[in-house]
């Protein structure tokens, strides 16, 4: 790969151990690829859980400023005129 840093070419180096460093069974390593998906699984999961409850908030939040907003005029339009 020519033209690559070995910092682009090596992505494994973010996550910790360089693929060079990492164990070379057969067992060990399916068993860590399992575990990174399933742990990139569950950070899918919370990040979407998440983003769906702010895009809840997000539709909600002004409707409900604004109904309350009419309810503290018509509060002081009653009570006062």
């Amino acid at each position: 790969m020519a033209g690559y840093s070995r910092s682009i070419m090596n992505h494994g180096a973010r996550f910790g151990a360089a693929p060079e460093d990492l164990p070379m069974s057969p067992d060990t390593d399916d068993e860590d690829v399992k575990l990174n998906r399933e742990k990139i699984r569950a950070e899918i999961r919370k990040l979407s859980a998440e983003s769906d409850k702010l895009m809840l908030e997000t539709r909600w939040y002004p409707m409900l400023v604004t109904s309350a907003l009419f309810g503290i005029i018509a509060t002081i339009v009653k009570v006062f005129f």
